[in-house]
């Protein structure tokens, strides 16, 4: 993969908002797609950490496929992109107590959906055992009980095996898949459960280390969170996403940030 990673077209400032930060709207009787629109910048907030879809590159810039599809969306909007980073915990509470203007590199679920609203879904991951390539893999959920497995603390990964892996131990992480596999190297927890995709960056780039098990689990949803009021914004957001998906924009990115069909490549 390139060492830059260039963000398509739109510019990005980088802010990274703690727990007490506030974003306040230019009007109160304006949307938050209106106060967008007339400031000339869209505000995001997502976590970082989760190659390929939204990490620091090696030129210390936020990148990813997720950061490249928000700045395409704000391209086309004449918008400049704000990336705020929190931890993954913090990505919806940010988003209702109005610190930003909508959340991406998040899977829609119905516990979020009681609180949020979701764009269209742009891409759909799988969830996936990892454990050293020296030990054996994990393909069923039979094959997890006993062991302890690192999960994001608060994700998909952690909500699926306290429903399907009861006989599992889970042990869950704030830091996301860098610090589980990196606990996961050295023993401290059996095998990792993550979006595939995310792993698989991981496997890419160090190879001979980790394995995936035989099955992929679940079915998590990429979309973008959007607060319940702001009808316009959803509205916005699925007509780019319908758009970048006829015109090979999503494919495209898929292909760069070699995920999906890519991911072998």
């Amino acid at each position: 993969m390139a060492k830059r990673r260039q963000v398509l077209g739109a510019v990005v400032a980088l802010v990274v908002i703690g727990p007490l930060a506030w974003w306040e709207p230019a009007s109160g009787q304006q949307t938050t797609w209106q106060r967008a629109q007339a400031d000339k910048k869209l505000q995001i907030v997502m976590a970082s950490g989760y190659p390929p879809f939204s990490f620091i590159g090696e030129d210390g810039k936020q990148t990813g496929f997720d950061t490249d599809l928000a700045a395409e969306f704000a391209k086309r909007s004449g918008l400049e992109l704000v990336v705020k980073l929190v931890a993954f915990e913090g990505v919806i509470p940010a988003l209702i107590g109005k610190q930003t203007d909508m959340v991406v590199s998040i899977y829609a679920t119905d516990q979020r959906r009681q609180v949020v609203n979701f764009s269209d879904a742009y891409w759909v991951a799988g969830l996936s055992f990892v454990t050293l390539k020296d030990k054996p893999p994990i393909s069923s959920m039979d094959e997890a009980a006993g062991k302890t497995i690192g999960v994001l603390q608060g994700g998909f990964s952690q909500r699926f095996l306290t429903q399907n892996a009861p006989k599992a131990t889970l042990k869950a992480y704030k830091g996301g898949p860098v610090e589980i596999l990196s606990d996961l190297a050295i023993g401290r927890v059996d095998a990792a459960f993550e979006d595939r995709d995310v792993v698989a960056y991981y496997l890419r780039t160090q190879p001979g280390k980790y394995q995936f098990g035989g099955r992929l689990f679940g079915e998590g949803q990429y979309a973008w969170a959007i607060r319940k009021e702001d009808t316009d914004l959803l509205e916005a957001a699925n007509k780019f996403l319908a758009e970048a998906k006829k015109d090979g924009t999503i494919d495209r990115l898929a292909q760069k940030w070699h995920i999906g069909p890519a991911a072998t490549q």
